[in-house]
């Protein structure tokens, strides 16, 4: 770790550090009321990285430290508990701009203008209700082994970094190597259809990557709700159908962050980046606000999103009972050339460590050639300790821990709600998440980010997967317990030539015709004893009642 000074008001180190609780979902960075009023939308992710300090005197501030705060260009102010108020007050008289935070640590970073005084800094550390201020200083990834390492050189030419506000603290961005592949490519036309709590359309980071329905009149202009639905009687047919809702807003807050970390706009100087700059998100509402889904809505929100031209589909969801209902629709997703990023699921609070192998986890387990699952590392490329895992039945890791992506604009019931359970406050716009759930989007983007080349054009996403697949980087962490025994790494990209040297598949895609298997079928290794994780039933499936037990991972 990185020694800093700090100069603090009472001896001792300080531990300043967030919490670390990515063992359950959901997940925020924890933030006071106060803070909302106060500053709308950034994350505090350099909670992940700890620190160690060498205390000092009391208040005092030699020049030297003085050139450390204006070498780092932000500083970091600790208060003693219940003085949040009264020292954000005193940063403000001083001259500061507060511009992120956390609660559970008792801190905010500030900025300045035209250089830091030592005055200042000293009338800052002076108030009583300062514990400590010190240089808030850039980090980066701890250097990797052998075993990590990131990969093939690329060719000649500067990584691209998009100009967006919150980018550097988007640490998944550059441990895919997706500033890389944007040499190449950063935009693509592709169809991701969010399968989740809905999405805020309105929010000013995805607003202009959200699907439109091209049919004229449509009134699903941005997706479908399968959460909120009504059936209606067919005089053609006699029988009920079902009417899915025109309105997919998040009124809790998952669906929104997933949708951030596929395709939040790039390079416009707001928020954060999806990995693809520019895509088509669809949303596809199919988890209510309690963050519960029956496996009729998963069901039939692929099958909507297939329908609607959907080539992958994000489900950062799961629940360990086989279902035939959805099982078919992810078949005919398969059928429609669409593939399925799952994630592989977040252990209970009662669980110790879960492998997929042995105990499966739906939609991810399904023994079908158009799903990826996908497992959770961290910011140190090391298997988030809630993250399942399996040799057979998890392709890959993605960077899922700490994860800062869009929430929706304005206080959803989800959000309050949560609030109230966990104690948290929410900022406006942008916050932290961390789970399955957030590794499988970055696979998702990454895939329709690559189906964007010119090298890719007229090849299915299940080729391209296979692509992302072969292409993943070694990493010890999860050797062992994926099938790639590697993470997403998409720097590949930026060594393929941007002539179109386009393949076409074997022979045009059919709905009719089988898929091409990204990866071998294994079926889960499953305890026959075990009643409550039973192997999946063979045809005919007698229909039985939908059980409420698929939740966001």
């Amino acid at each position: 770790m990185f020694a800093v000074n700090i100069i603090q008001k009472n001896r001792g180190k300080c531990k300043c550090i967030s919490a670390n609780r990515s063992n359950n979902f959901p997940l925020e960075c924890p933030m006071n009321r106060f803070f909302k009023k106060l500053f709308g939308a950034v994350a505090c992710a350099l909670g992940t990285f700890g620190m160690s300090g060498n205390v000092q005197a009391d208040n005092i501030a030699p020049p030297a430290k003085i050139a450390d705060y204006q070498q780092a260009g932000q500083l970091i102010c600790c208060w003693k508990q219940g003085q949040a108020k009264e020292v954000i007050q005193e940063c403000e008289k001083l001259g500061f701009t507060i511009t992120s935070g956390s609660i559970a640590s008792n801190w905010v970073v500030c900025t300045w203008k035209n250089g830091l005084q030592a005055q200042t800094l000293d009338n800052l550390t002076k108030h009583p209700g300062v514990r400590y201020v010190e240089p808030n200083f850039t980090r980066s990834l701890p250097n990797v082994t052998s075993n990590d390492a990131i990969g093939p050189k690329v060719g000649p030419g500067a990584a691209v970094t998009p100009k967006d506000e919150f980018f550097a603290q988007l640490y998944g961005m550059k441990n895919i190597r997706a500033t890389d592949a944007w040499r190449n490519v950063q935009t693509t036309t592709v169809i991701v259809a969010v399968l989740d709590t809905g999405v805020d359309y309105t929010h000013e980071d995805l607003k202009a990557n959200m699907w439109k329905n091209p049919i004229p009149g449509a009134k699903d202009i941005h997706g479908a709700d399968f959460v909120d639905v009504k059936f209606e009687l067919d005089s053609a047919t006699g029988k009920n159908k079902l009417i899915p809702g025109n309105d997919p807003m998040d009124r809790q807050y998952h669906g929104t962050h997933v949708a951030g970390t596929i395709g939040a706009v790039g390079d416009n100087g707001v928020g954060v980046t999806g990995v693809a700059w520019k895509v088509q998100i669809m949303a596809v509402r199919c988890l209510a606000v309690n963050s519960f889904a029956r496996a009729d809505s998963v069901a039939n929100s692929i099958r909507y999103a297939a329908d609607n031209g959907a080539k992958v589909l994000n489900l950062s969801l799961g629940g360990r009972r086989f279902s035939q209902t959805e099982f078919e629709a992810v078949q005919y997703a398969g059928k429609k050339g669409a593939i399925l990023i799952c994630a592989a699921g977040n252990k209970k609070d009662d669980d110790k460590e879960i492998d997929n192998d042995k105990i499966p986890e739906y939609p991810a387990n399904y023994e079908a050639d158009n799903i990826v699952s996908v497992a959770n590392i961290d910011v140190k490329n090391n298997l988030n300790p809630g993250s399942h895992f399996g040799a057979k039945t998890v392709h890959l890791a993605a960077p899922g821990t700490d994860v800062l992506s869009t929430i929706p604009m304005t206080k959803t019931q989800g959000m309050l709600d949560d609030e109230k359970k966990f104690k948290f406050s929410f900022r406006a716009k942008y916050d932290l998440l961390s789970g399955t759930s957030m590794a499988a989007p970055h696979v998702s983007g990454a895939i329709a980010l690559a189906m964007g080349h010119p090298k890719f054009s007229g090849r299915s996403s299940r080729e391209v997967a296979d692509e992302i697949l072969k292409n993943a980087r070694k990493l010890s962490a999860v050797s062992g317990k994926t099938t790639t025994g590697g993470t997403l790494d998409i720097g590949f990209i930026a060594n393929i030539d941007n002539a179109i040297v386009v393949k076409p598949p074997v022979k045009p895609i059919d709905p009719v015709d089988p898929v091409k298997p990204i990866t071998p079928i294994i079926k889960p290794v499953v305890d026959p004893k075990d009643k409550d994780c039973p192997a999946p039933p063979k045809l005919p499936l007698k229909p039985v009642p939908p059980k409420n037990d698929y939740k966001c991972n």
